[in-house]
């Protein structure tokens, strides 16, 4: 079951936050949100799959200091800082082009 975590989270991290885009940014050029309120929302939903995937893994490893039963495998270990790393750096970077293009898109009213 543990072994399945990275296959399902993974495509997760990296999928979620262009769909998040893709959603947030048609809702600024449609006057639905104001472009502030959506790179607030585009922030903490794109960051979320991240978030659950490192507090699960620190909380199975925690699981695993109590216990002493091997819950987390060699192999997840050893990828958890690279995959967190790299599914922060795509929000990061996302939420930057997202936040200068939704200043640009938005109405001239504000």
């Amino acid at each position: 079951m543990i072994e399945h975590i990275i296959t399902i989270f993974l495509p997760l991290i990296i999928i979620a936050p262009f769909a998040i885009f893709a959603l947030q940014i048609q809702r600024v050029r449609k006057g639905i949100q104001k472009w502030l309120k959506a790179t607030l929302l585009f922030a903490a939903f794109s960051i979320l799959p991240v978030l659950i995937y490192a507090l699960l893994i620190v909380g199975f490893i925690a699981v695993e200091e109590l216990t002493k039963f091997s819950i987390v495998t060699e192999g997840i270990g050893r990828s958890f800082i690279f995959i967190v790393v790299v599914g922060l750096g795509e929000v990061i970077l996302l939420f930057l082009v997202f936040s200068i293009a939704a200043f640009f898109m938005r109405s001239k009213d504000v």
